[in-house]
């Protein structure tokens, strides 16, 4: 800690069953015209178990996806008081996971799968059969790699650049945002995702 900034280096801990690592930075330029704090860090989770992360948010719910996640995270802001340096933060993030199941547990799953499976049956459709097949296949599937990155703007709207998930039966990948709301954590709010499916046979 000096009179020009606060540096704190070298953190490191456990969370979530993982290792974290991380720093952080506050400069203060007095002879600043506009904003005379500037912040910047970055901070790395390494194999954290997502079904405990989960339940930190949602303590009734197991998570829909059971692997271990790597999270690495930088983060940037500007401002005149301490909060808003976090209040207009801006950052980037990845998300990456090699192995593990991802679960869809929708209420409807099994029924629409049931349904299309049986109209393909009826009108000797193979097409939705195979479409029946697939969706009961989503309800419990392994995934090889998972990859998500994103970033978090000044306004506090998240942005998800690219959202990609691979199977032995089919790839998913997409991108998508969520708008800040003011009042609204981001747990709870709505997520406008644009998927793209491609599955074998």
């Amino acid at each position: 800690l000096t009179d020009r900034a606060l540096v704190l280096g070298d953190l490191a801990g456990e969370m979530f069953a993982g290792r974290w690592r991380g720093g952080l930075r506050v400069d203060y330029d007095r002879a600043a015209q506009t904003v005379d704090h500037a912040l910047s860090g970055n901070f790395q989770i390494e194999q954290f178990e997502t079904a405990r992360a989960i339940q930190t948010v949602f303590p009734n719910e197991f998570g829909s996806l059971d692997t271990r996640l790597d999270l690495t995270a930088s983060v940037r802001g500007a401002g005149n008081r301490w909060w808003e340096l976090l209040d207009r933060a801006q950052g980037e993030f990845a998300l990456d996971a090699h192995g593990g199941v991802a679960h869809l547990t929708h209420p409807q799953l099994g029924t629409a799968s049931t349904i299309l499976a049986l109209a393909g049956t009826l009108s000797f459709s193979s097409e939705m059969r195979a479409l029946g097949r697939l969706l009961k296949k989503f309800a419990e599937m392994p995934v090889d790699r998972l990859h998500v990155s994103g970033a978090r703007d000044a306004a506090g709207d998240l942005v998800l650049s690219e959202f990609r998930l691979d199977s032995p039966q089919a790839r998913l990948s997409g991108s998508g945002s969520a708008p800040a709301v003011e009042g609204v954590p981001l747990a709870a709010r709505k997520l406008d995702l644009q998927m793209e499916l491609q599955a074998k046979d």
